[in-house]
């Protein structure tokens, strides 16, 4: 495997630090960046890439020929993602996405926006079937009130460490509102989980914040307090973020607004580092250029390893006095 070396980058202690600048660090290698050994006598690099997973706000590509000019941005990267999570997929746009994709040879994850219209079609162009699979049904018991069966639009799974939830940020309940999810099926589905988890959706933790209704965002516990959920990813038209909206709770990663003049598309990337560690980017792309992180947060990192103390030489008996 190659190993990439990058432009440092300043990242506040702590969880959640972010660096904020827009002027940007390239997102490349450097011969400034120095190799951490993971530990004496452990082969590979700590801050060694994995895999990276990468969040797109599909809505602001408004033409099949903006799919290519993304995918080469991504293919721009120091690692190209292995999956890629379309935000605000749709009928349309999904069948831009589906051979791009397979010629990149990246996953592909949809994550419904403000209409579930010609959704069945979205999860049969992409061939998703199987992924999203085991969301809240509205037979039996059905404590959040669903209208409808969301066993396709919202769902759960596993891949490299990490558990996504996939969240139907617009769920229609029996008492149904712009913003509503199913509260009770994510607040388990998150506390059931024994891996560091990513929550996504198409609409902002702020947007479902503390001044909203909506109670499993206003919990914070619901999401970070007492869980593992380490990021809330969602849409953003206006401008992209990488910082704790609550104190409490998880880092909230919005992709796809443009900053400046350029109006590049942002993506959110999670990295996942050879000892554990987990790291939320926003990265402006372009088809021509290196992409820039624009914004950055740790998301987690395991406790540094320490070696076990060397056993002390046993001692001579003491002579015993007659």
């Amino acid at each position: 495997m190659r190993r990439f070396l990058w432009l440092p980058i300043v990242v506040l202690a702590g969880c959640g630090g972010t660096n904020t600048n827009d002027g940007a660090q390239a997102y490349n290698r450097s011969g400034s960046y120095a190799e951490t050994p993971i530990a004496p006598g452990v082969s590979g690099y700590a801050n060694e890439i994995l895999a990276v997973s990468a969040f797109i706000n599909a809505a602001e590509v408004k033409e099949a020929a903006g799919v290519n000019r993304v995918i080469n941005g991504l293919k721009k990267l120091p690692i190209i993602p292995k999956r890629v999570f379309l935000l605000g997929a749709t009928a349309t746009n999904a069948e831009w996405w589906k051979k791009p994709l397979e010629d990149a040879k990246i996953s592909v994850v949809p994550v419904v926006g403000t209409t579930a219209e010609g959704w069945d079609k979205v999860v049969k162009t992409l061939g998703v079937g199987k992924l999203l699979s085991n969301g809240p049904k509205d037979g039996g018991v059905n404590a959040d009130g669903l209208q409808a069966d969301q066993t396709k639009l919202s769902s759960q799974f596993v891949a490299e460490g990490i558990r996504f939830v996939v969240v139907n940020t617009d769920t229609p309940l029996k008492a149904d509102k712009p913003g509503s999810v199913p509260a009770l099926w994510l607040k388990g589905t998150v506390e059931a989980a024994k891996e560091n988890t990513v929550v996504v959706g198409w609409r902002s933790l702020t947007a479902l914040g503390e001044k909203d209704e909506t109670p499993v965002i206003a919990d914070a516990g619901a999401l970070g307090k007492a869980t593992k959920v380490v990021a809330w990813v969602s849409s953003s038209a206006v401008a992209p973020l990488a910082k704790k909206v609550l104190d409490k709770g998880p880092v909230s990663l919005a992709v796809g607004g443009g900053i400046g003049e350029d109006k590049l598309l942002h993506v959110g990337l999670i990295e996942v580092k050879k000892d554990g560690t987990l790291t939320a980017r926003v990265a402006k792309l372009s088809d021509t250029s290196l992409a820039t992180t624009v914004l950055e947060a740790s998301l987690w990192a395991p406790a540094p390893k320490v070696a076990p103390l060397a056993a002390k030489p046993a001692q001579p008996a003491a002579p015993i006095k007659k």
